[in-house]
């Protein structure tokens, strides 16, 4: 069967019940016994905030809201209750689900099925909060449209498949990753929980996981792991930072069968379009078309986007995205070598060292292109003469005597002599945001 992104809601039921009824949507959970939870659940009409749920509960409360409910916003765990007040501070909440085992509260058994009450398509809006990496978080709001335009619009049996859910599936990511499952008909396994990278490991090994999305982060720390080599991967996504070459590289020769893709997107604006031929950067044509019905452009050296399924509007926020002519300024600075444009880093990221700036990735390429060097962030450091250096923490290979002043000399080659890091500290791992991110 094939699944296009202008189906009616109501097919989306339909289509889940066409499923083999022993289809697992996440182990130990059939697509069966959810659409059952589904039934029961009375969200017509209804503004539905969900936060700290259990992946059973945020799929049964995520599947009813798109077929009835008003408004579904999303709140990612780790938000603080007086950060999720001021989020919702406007918003005329219906009905709070917040915690494992408060789900109950809301099933009415004796209602009739509202999915089988529907007798036209629902434009349920699904918020998602900006990840707050870099500011204060935003809720940001979707149609469902616009979050399924990159799913696969071909026949798919997804008996064999199992997608890793390493994301937060209150964030965008995470929430793309339960869509490529569920629209599928496979298998999500929630590994989210796992933060140490043996553990994850093992857990997707165990469960057979064959579709992994990750950041460039997570994958570099993953590599790092001997283990690594029992996953058993068909399809590799990408995403969420600047894909730089010496993943995409480590990648190809672990898994050298699987389809690798990175993908860029964002809360704000959706899914932009995919890469798939296992280089850095995209292709300049891309400009002209990017094969995913989404339109792109540079101005002034930064990336905009337009796409059309895209709502567009901040949530809690007086100021709208900045849009002209449709397109979104996404705030990510690029730059075009011959047939190919590279991400540079984020405008908002940016080093100032005595009026000389220099973005943050463009040091940490740097530094992971040289030999044993497995993770890297640029950071800057206060100076009292020109407001700024630029520091590097840098995670490397165990089975070396590693020399630093030899990495500063391959810096000097590479970089402008401010941008070269003053400082650095060689550290037995990073710290990531929950996003999958670094933290900066």
């Amino acid at each position: 069967m094939s699944f296009m992104k202008n189906t009616s809601n109501f097919s989306i039921y339909h289509w889940l019940k066409q499923l083999p009824p022993e289809r697992q949507i996440v182990p130990g959970i059939t697509y069966e016994q959810l659409l059952k939870q589904v039934n029961n659940l009375s969200v017509k009409n209804k503004i539905v905030v969900i936060q700290n749920a259990d992946i059973a509960e945020f799929l049964t409360v995520l599947i009813a809201a798109i077929l009835s409910a008003k408004k579904i916003i999303l709140l990612p765990d780790e938000l603080t209750r007086d950060a999720s007040e001021a989020l919702l501070r406007d918003v005329d909440v219906d009905l709070y689900i917040n915690g494992s085992g408060k789900l109950s509260s809301a099933l009415r058994p004796d209602i009739q099925s509202c999915c089988e009450q529907l007798k036209k398509r629902n434009d349920c809006k699904i918020v998602i909060a900006t990840s707050g990496t870099t500011q204060s978080p935003k809720l940001v709001e979707h149609s469902f449209a616009s979050l399924t335009n990159s799913v696969s619009k071909k026949k798919i049996d997804g008996a064999e498949i199992r997608w890793g859910l390493v994301y937060d599936f209150n964030r965008f990511a995470g929430l793309q990753v339960v869509f490529h499952s569920m629209l599928a008909g496979a298998t999500l396994l929630p590994a989210y929980k796992h933060t140490d990278t043996s553990r994850l490991i093992e857990y997707l090994s165990v469960n057979r996981c064959t579709h992994l999305s990750a950041t460039p982060t997570l994958w570099r720390k993953m590599l790092m792991h001997p283990a690594i080599g029992s996953l058993q991967l068909d399809k590799i996504t990408l995403g969420g930072e600047i894909v730089h070459p010496d993943v995409l590289q480590k990648l190809v020769a672990k898994f050298p069968e699987a389809k690798i893709t990175h993908i860029y997107a964002s809360t704000e604006v959706g899914v932009g379009f995919s890469v798939t031929d296992r280089q850095a950067g995209f292709p300049i044509s891309y400009l002209d078309n990017t094969k995913s019905g989404v339109d792109i452009k540079i101005d002034d050296g930064t990336l905009w986007v337009r796409n059309v399924d895209s709502v567009g509007k901040y949530l809690n926020d007086k100021d709208s995205l900045k849009i002209s002519e449709g397109y979104v300024d996404t705030g990510d600075k690029v730059k075009i070598e011959g047939n190919r444009v590279f991400f540079i880093g984020r405008r908002s990221g940016v080093i100032n060292i005595g009026g000389n700036k220099i973005h943050p990735e463009q040091v940490e390429e740097v530094l992971l292109s040289f030999p044993d060097v497995l993770l890297a962030r640029s950071y800057p450091i206060l100076s009292s003469i020109v407001g700024n250096l630029v520091g590097a923490e840098i995670v490397v290979s165990k089975e070396t005597n590693f020399d630093v002043a030899k990495l500063k000399t391959h810096c000097r080659k590479f970089l402008p002599k401010f941008a070269v890091p003053a400082r650095i500290s060689l550290v037995q791992n990073l710290k990531n945001h929950k996003s999958g991110k670094i933290e900066r």
